[in-house]
């Protein structure tokens, strides 16, 4: 599975923001088999499996849904402060088992710096 999604440059970023994207990225290391950034390198969010495609600013869902329909398999756009669980990885099995063509998800709020509070869905992933 691939993941396509578009970052706010680290050096403009709020300090909270700066840590979501990272700790992001980190939760993808081991579910995703690739990871495109459309926007400027970041030594920070690179690595092995991850590619930067340049772009203005704020690129559109156009563009990524466009990269993602040239990829092969499984691709996510997702926004880059989303962090996932390994459980991806049983979710994507499920659905090729079922012949699934797409799937949206939820997407869980929390407190990053109180992370006992419990999450709560605030909208349906869109």
């Amino acid at each position: 599975m691939t993941a396509i999604t578009s970052h706010r440059p680290l050096s403009k970023c709020t300090p909270d923001i700066a840590q979501n994207q990272i700790r992001a990225r980190a939760s993808w290391e081991g579910v995703f088999e690739a990871i495109v950034y459309f926007g400027e390198d970041s030594p920070v969010l690179g690595g092995d499996k991850v590619s930067f495609i340049s772009c203005e600013p704020f690129p559109q869902i156009k563009a990524m849904a466009q990269c993602a329909a040239r990829t092969a398999g499984w691709s996510v756009l997702i926004n880059s402060d989303i962090v996932v669980g390994e459980y991806l990885t049983v979710i994507e099995d499920r659905l090729k088992e079922v012949g699934a063509c797409s799937c949206i998800s939820k997407r869980y709020q929390f407190d990053p710096r109180n992370e006992r509070i419990p999450n709560k869905v605030v909208d349906l992933g869109l």
